[in-house]
């Protein structure tokens, strides 16, 4: 169990990592405002997701 948690919470850093610093790049440039917001948003609920399963990992180990 506490390995597939791992993972998950791993998935969940990469794609906070790709939607806030890439994603958001890539819509500035291309100046759309609504899809970086909706990244925006997006990617910190991923890293807050990431951060609750990182401390149920660390409870469970």
């Amino acid at each position: 169990m506490t390995r597939v948690i791992f993972f998950v919470m791993l998935m969940c850093f990469c794609s906070s990592f790709i939607l806030l610093a890439i994603d958001g790049k890539i819509y500035s440039v291309e100046r759309k405002n609504r899809e970086k917001a909706y990244s925006r948003v997006f990617g910190w609920i991923h890293l807050s997701a990431a951060l609750l399963l990182l401390a149920a990992f660390i409870w469970l180990y």
